[in-house]
């Protein structure tokens, strides 16, 4: 995964997810960055949340990328 966030300017960190737990009515999603090495981040999800990013993945064109994205090779984009 690729991170980015406007209070970093242009860094860009880089991580994978390492674990998926529920503390009491979120669920928290763990992601550990090879990029800087040796950071944490959390990132909570109410059920509403959890709703909307649902939806978006069964979004036609999104579950067809995610689906059959792998057979495609193509360069990452340098903003996102």
């Amino acid at each position: 995964m690729r991170f980015r966030s406007t209070g970093l300017g242009k860094t860009e960190m880089r991580g994978d997810i390492f674990d998926f737990t529920k503390n009491g009515n979120i669920f928290v999603i763990h992601v550990k960055t090879s990029q800087p090495p040796g950071w944490t981040i959390r990132a909570g999800l109410t059920y509403q949340d959890s709703l909307k990013v649902l939806a978006l993945l069964l979004r036609p064109k999104t579950l067809f990328s995610v689906l059959f994205g792998w057979m495609k090779k193509s360069e990452s984009p340098e903003e996102f």
